[in-house]
């Protein structure tokens, strides 16, 4: 009987395994996909932009769009006439970054990376990010950061909620504002009532908070950044790039105004 009862154990445990490691052969199969879709939207945004000046080892590239409600970027001017740093986005964008800011836990930046394409997070007022971020015991919550994006070290991708107006992107920042203060939610799928991870954040502003009017989760499970960028209801609305000491900013431009 003892015997009958380890094989069944031992069976139960294999099966197990087995599923654990087919669920992740089958989320890595679709983390290629997705990251080399995302990877190829990317490319084509900067490969469609022109050349516009250079100033401060910071140069510019723009793509004319001339249906914009709000500047994607501003180029800020001193009062002697020298450019200062850009500010990216307006309150109520998004942002991703194709690399996980998680570089302070072994291990886990590239995993994170790889599976749900980085990191991504609200933009706020004066420069400042609405994110969440786990694995540090001073950051398992959502917080309101001052590190300007321009500043951001990372490859940073500025999205922007499409036929979103105005109001309704401030009404969505500061939904994301209500929630400053509340736990990361380290299981993701599981326990999301009152616990945020960054994507989900941009999610749930958007979908949640207007009725699922706009779809920023593709797929219904486990929010990731390339869902918020091959989102019908999103648009790349500018890409950040450092390369050695050269800043590239290729971004949308209404060149009507």
């Amino acid at each position: 009987m003892k015997y009958k009862i380890f094989q069944i154990t031992g069976f139960v445990f294999e099966m197990l395994g087995l599923l654990i490691v087919l669920t992740l052969a089958i989320m890595f199969c679709v983390a290629s996909f997705e990251n080399i879709s995302m990877q190829n939207e990317i490319k084509e945004f900067i490969e469609s932009a022109t050349f516009e000046m250079e100033e401060n080892n910071v140069r510019f590239y723009y793509i004319p769009c001339d249906d914009l409600e709000e500047d994607t970027i501003t180029i800020n001017y001193a009062f002697n006439g020298k450019m200062v740093n850009p500010t990216l986005g307006a309150p109520g964008d998004l942002f991703v970054m194709p690399e996980s800011r998680m570089d302070y836990v072994p291990f886990s930046m590239e995993f994170i990376t790889y599976l749900f394409g980085g990191h991504a997070g609200v933009v706020s007022y004066n420069g400042k990010i609405i994110e969440a971020m786990g694995g540090s015991s001073d950051q398992m919550y959502v917080f309101e950061n001052p590190t300007d994006l321009f500043y951001e070290g990372r490859t940073v991708v500025g999205l922007r909620v499409k036929n979103a107006t105005k109001e309704e992107k401030i009404k969505a920042l500061n939904a994301a504002k209500s929630i400053i203060g509340k736990p990361y939610n380290m299981l993701f799928v599981l326990n999301t009532k009152d616990r945020y991870y960054c994507t989900d954040i941009c999610n749930r502003i958007y979908s949640k908070e207007f009725g699922g009017r706009f779809k920023i989760d593709t797929n219904g499970f486990h929010v990731s950044c390339q869902d918020l960028i091959k989102s019908k209801d999103t648009m790349i609305t500018y890409v950040k790039i450092v390369e050695g000491d050269i800043t590239h900013i290729y971004y949308l431009k209404n060149t009507k105004k």
